[in-house]
């Protein structure tokens, strides 16, 4: 035989929830009655609690996996005495709030906010159409001025306009002036530097050229010639005792040969 899956119809969802409700309605409880069902939507039954007297939204949850329904959780809720015209008035409070009654009131709340915050702006309103009304009838005073002003801002925008183009063309003079001022500058720091060549460290070659923009020329000039009198003492000295005479080496050329000259007398 094949296997036939049964699923729970809305009508059966009844008997479910009300046997789930009553579980101890049975010969051996003496068919206990706790809960009666008034309503069952999609997923809660309205019921009414007999013990405590009080109406309640069972939510329910229908499983067709394994035919059966169990109760998710129970929330106490209150039937209305209305009439016709208030059952439609809350009917259609209901669907204008998202299809429930919650909240209803703060809404109402900020409905009343709203309605203050509109009044005060209406006011707000008044006195910026009385302020516009005056502006206005400034603006028709200064009309008759237009023609004036309109011709004072042609001319000072077009007075604008040729000056910044001046500075353009002044601020590339300026730069292509500066550029050259600087190669200029800088050959001439080079040839200081390179004149200090063989008369002290390369070390200290390379540190004054790396740092070369921190000093002018003559600065340069005098630090180099402090850092030549470090590395060689006698040539700027004038005690006798160390004075050095020129002596006749040979012909060895440079600075060797200008040092070679010299001789510490005893």
């Amino acid at each position: 035989m094949p296997n036939l899956t049964f699923k729970v119809s809305d009508s059966q969802k009844f008997d479910f929830l009300w046997s789930l409700l009553n579980p101890n309605c049975n010969e051996e409880n003496n068919w206990a009655v706790e809960y009666g069902i008034c309503e069952v939507y999609d997923d809660y039954a309205i019921v009414i609690n007999y013990a405590e007297g009080i109406y309640e939204r069972v939510y329910y949850v229908k499983d067709d996996a394994t035919d059966s329904v169990s109760i998710d959780r129970k929330e106490r809720c209150y039937i209305l005495d209305v009439n016709e015209n208030e059952k439609k008035a809350l009917d259609t409070l209901r669907v204008l709030n998202g299809s429930t009654y919650e909240l209803v009131d703060e809404k109402f709340a900020t409905i009343e906010d709203l309605n203050a915050k509109i009044s005060e702006n209406d006011t707000k309103l008044g006195e910026l159409n009385e302020m516009i009304s005056t502006l206005t009838t400034e603006r028709d005073e200064a009309n008759s001025q237009k023609d004036e002003y309109v011709a004072k801002f042609t001319e000072a925008n077009e007075t604008a306009q040729t000056l910044a183009a001046e500075n353009v063309q002044l601020t590339n003079e300026r730069d292509a002036l500066a550029a050259y001022k600087k190669n200029v500058e800088d050959e001439e720091k080079k040839a200081v530097i390179a004149s200090y060549t063989n008369l002290v460290d390369n070390a200290v070659i390379d540190q004054y050229t790396t740092d070369m923009d921190k000093y002018t020329a003559e600065e340069l000039d005098i630090k180099l010639t402090y850092e030549q009198k470090k590395a060689h003492p006698e040539l700027f000295t004038n005690n006798p005792k160390s004075a050095y005479v020129p002596k006749d080496t040979g012909n060895k050329g440079g600075l060797e040969e200008i040092l070679s000259r010299y001789e510490s007398k005893k």
